[in-house]
């Protein structure tokens, strides 16, 4: 059943996260809320590999049943997990990589940039339109970064168009605030 999501109960007296759930045409996603006193922090689990649209119907489903009790947020914390279960973003970010003069598609590395690599690709998903818009009434604020993976683009990000060394993966978070 497309679309279908619903609340899974928590237990008393634990602080367990609530989990909502729908069903994209590729697979089953899971949106948990993580219990916090500031910004609703969210963590997205897709079963699959996710496309862009499944995605975004997902998380238009989800969200707003989310943040329900939290209607009042004005920011957001989403972790997506990892790069590689969006291949649509995998693609995306070894596409932009390689086109970027700031990196060495031959040796795998940053050209003497001081940033650091994790920086480099969290600007690069921040520049990343379909992330700024993936939140219809939310903006895109930041992307936090951590354990980017580099390698052959035709071999892990073979949605990417140009060929060569280059990020393909990393666990990231999304950082909305919310538009007047």
């Amino acid at each position: 059943m497309a679309g279908l999501s619903f609340l899974l109960p928590l237990r008393a007296g634990h602080a367990e996260p609530a989990v909502y759930r729908y069903t994209a045409s590729e697979c089953e996603v899971a949106l948990e809320v993580l219990p916090s006193d500031e910004r609703p922090s969210l963590r997205l689990r897709p079963a699959c590999k996710l496309g862009l649209e499944s995605t975004g119907a997902a998380l238009a489903s989800l969200l707003p049943r989310a943040l329900n009790n939290a209607s009042s947020a004005d920011a957001i914390s989403l972790f997506m997990g990892r790069v590689e279960e969006y291949p649509w973003l995998s693609g995306a970010l070894a596409d932009a990589a390689l086109q970027s003069p700031r990196w060495n598609a031959r040796r795998g590395h940053l050209r003497g940039d001081e940033q650091g690599i994790n920086a480099f690709v969290a600007d690069l998903l921040r520049a990343d339109q379909r992330l700024q818009t993936l939140l219809p009434g939310w903006a895109l604020h930041s992307v936090g970064v951590e354990k980017v993976l580099v390698g052959p683009s035709e071999k892990y990000a073979p949605q990417a168009t140009l060929k060569g060394n280059a990020p393909f993966d990393a666990m990231f978070w999304l950082h909305y605030e919310a538009v007047p």
